[in-house]
């Protein structure tokens, strides 16, 4: 019986892990490194995963970079890892600034700081996400722009979503989800929401200066200049 299961469980392991690298071949990579002094960059959520790569591959070539987290100790804590990680660069630049997009509060004060720091914004990554139990109703600090600087240079707006957004369902009448099931996939519906979102602000910028991306980082390899991103789509 064990000698049966090995014969056919073996080859179909092995099967699927060739299929798995084909797969990989075909995923687009990152060829671009250009460098990007002078210019200044926001990555939202930037202290972990995804978002602390965007930040150190930009800081990597050489831009401002504005690590905007809920934490702001947590932002300090990437900021040093990421000044360590290029022991033989003198020039990065990387500052954490707290941003709570739960608070209409805290947003407003942060782009305040920012309209009072600095005269014009290159590159905005919409990166930060949230992730809670299905089953747990969470709600906003308030119960539900920096377009200007973006638009007085060529900018570019990254907002980093999903595949899985193929699967989501916008109920118009329940935007809130309060009629939401266990068939629900509310992670879906929100990916859907960053889809629509991009294209409503691309309309809005065709005519200042500023292209607007939505991309999907499937297969994304964490390490510098190792970022691999697919489906991503231009409106």
């Amino acid at each position: 019986m064990f000698q049966s299961l090995t014969v056919y469980l073996l080859p179909t392991i092995l099967i699927l892990v060739l299929v798995r690298k084909y797969r990989e071949s075909k995923w687009g990579k990152c060829k671009n490194k250009v460098k990007l002094d002078g210019k200044i960059a926001i990555v939202t959520g930037a202290n972990s995963g995804i978002g602390f790569e965007i930040a150190k591959e930009l800081a990597f070539r050489n831009a401002q970079v504005i690590l905007a987290c809920r934490n702001l100790e947590k932002a300090r804590e990437a900021c040093d890892l990421i000044k360590t990680s290029f022991p033989e660069k003198t020039n990065i630049t990387v500052i954490p600034m707290e941003l709570d997009l739960a608070s209409l509060y805290s947003v407003k004060n942060f782009t305040d700081r920012i309209k009072k720091q600095y005269t014009e914004i290159n590159l905005l990554i919409n990166n930060a996400g949230v992730s809670f139990p299905s089953n747990k109703r969470v709600e906003t600090k308030d119960g539900f722009e920096l377009l200007e600087l973006l638009s007085k240079s060529s900018s570019r707006i990254v907002v980093v979503s999903s595949s899985l957004h193929e699967r989501g369902e916008i109920n118009l009448n329940d935007l809130n989800g309060l009629r939401a099931t266990k068939k629900t996939n509310l992670y879906a519906n929100s990916k859907l929401a960053n889809a629509y979102f991009s294209q409503e602000l691309a309309k809005h910028t065709k005519t200042k200066n500023v292209k607007v991306y939505c991309c999907c980082p499937a297969g994304c390899i964490q390490g510098c200049s190792g970022t691999r991103l697919s489906g991503t789509t231009t409106f």
